[in-house]
């Protein structure tokens, strides 16, 4: 490599995503510029590291002196029998003791991809938040693979979480668990028994499958991320719409997400600006900080999938399809997948 990393993650991390950085005290809205300002230039060698060189594998094209690994892929028979599901997106990952590291990932496998689960689309008794009319588990979920740190091998590897639909992403808790959400909004009777669109909590330490409970008072939407407040325990998510929000729970127990809590929307301390996105003009101007406050929502369940538009209609500040989140350094940072003329 040309540069030590170092040197190369000092660029002022609010510079990161061309979205936007919210912190507790205000908004700063990073803005929509024209999107051809935003492109990347093709030609332009990574940052710090030269330029990528193709992979004979064809996987992942990386710099000069870097390399890779494959620890896992779809079809791989796991610990407990089943298969390794495709699609996998979303992870964390978690210290365990004894030297190991867990990594658990989502599997953002819609209904009609059944056949790329862990099962291969075959019927099994084992706990499942969701099954077709004929018995199988819907494909969706998490697995938990643990690794020993020292080799780098693979200790083993398990289905977590079962039977829900496109688990995308999530974030990890400072209690040791992944927030696993789905980006679906399926109905019961669609095939389907259960209503979509909730937000799991998988343990890193759990050794088999976990009661899969939906977290109901987080809110049913198209979830995207999740990030959490290490000081205080309460969680933000992103909405992957085009007039998606941006959520916070707050538990009523720190750490007991399945205890209940109250639901919010961020909105400006403004009334009158209830819209992020600049689409028919630059109202937000770029590295602006705005002063925010926090509309409380109610029928989070939403049935007929409206949080959102209620959640506007009240002043809550709509997204451009809010994708992921962190925390760090005392400041959240999420981002949008589009936005602005």
């Amino acid at each position: 490599m040309e540069r030590p990393l170092t040197e190369a993650a000092q660029v002022d991390r609010r510079r990161f995503a061309a979205g936007l950085a919210a912190a507790i005290g205000g908004l700063a809205v990073a803005g929509c510029a024209q999107r051809s300002a935003m492109l990347v230039n093709p030609a332009r060698p990574a940052l710090g590291y030269g330029p990528t060189i193709a992979d004979p594998a064809g996987l992942i094209d990386l710099p000069a002196g870097f390399s890779y690994r494959v620890i896992s892929q779809f079809g791989d028979r796991m610990s407990d029998g089943r298969f390794v599901p495709d699609r996998a997106d979303g992870m964390g990952c978690f210290a365990l003791p004894g030297g190991r590291h867990a990594l658990v990932r989502n599997h953002e496998l819609p209904i009609n991809r059944i056949d790329d689960g862990a099962m291969r689309g075959r019927n099994a008794d084992f706990p499942a938040f969701d099954r077709l009319s004929d018995g199988r588990a819907l494909p969706g979920g998490t697995t938990t693979i643990v690794l020993d740190d020292a080799k780098g091998d693979i200790v083993s590897q398990h289905l977590s979480l079962a039977g829900t639909i496109r688990n995308c992403a999530g974030g990890t808790t400072p209690w040791g668990s992944w927030l696993s959400c789905e980006e679906d909004m399926t109905r019961a009777g669609n095939g389907v028994g259960q209503d979509h669109g909730w937000v799991f909590e998988v343990p890193a330490s759990a050794r088999g499958l976990v009661d899969p409970q939906p977290i109901r008072a987080m809110g049913r939407f198209n979830h995207e991320a999740a990030a959490v407040d290490p000081r205080t325990g309460i969680v933000y998510l992103t909405e992957d719409r085009d007039d998606g929000l941006l959520y916070r729970f707050l538990p009523n127990e720190r750490g007991q997400l399945l205890k209940g809590g109250r639901l919010q929307a961020l909105a400006l301390l403004d009334p009158a600006r209830t819209d992020s996105r600049n689409w028919t003009g630059e109202d937000m101007a770029q590295g602006q900080w705005l002063p925010v406050r926090w509309v409380d929502l109610d029928g989070t369940d939403a049935p007929d999938d409206d949080l959102r538009l209620r959640g506007n209609r009240a002043g809550a500040l709509r997204f451009a399809r809010g994708e992921g989140i962190h925390w760090g350094d005392g400041e959240l940072f999420f981002c949008c997948t589009s936005g602005g003329s």
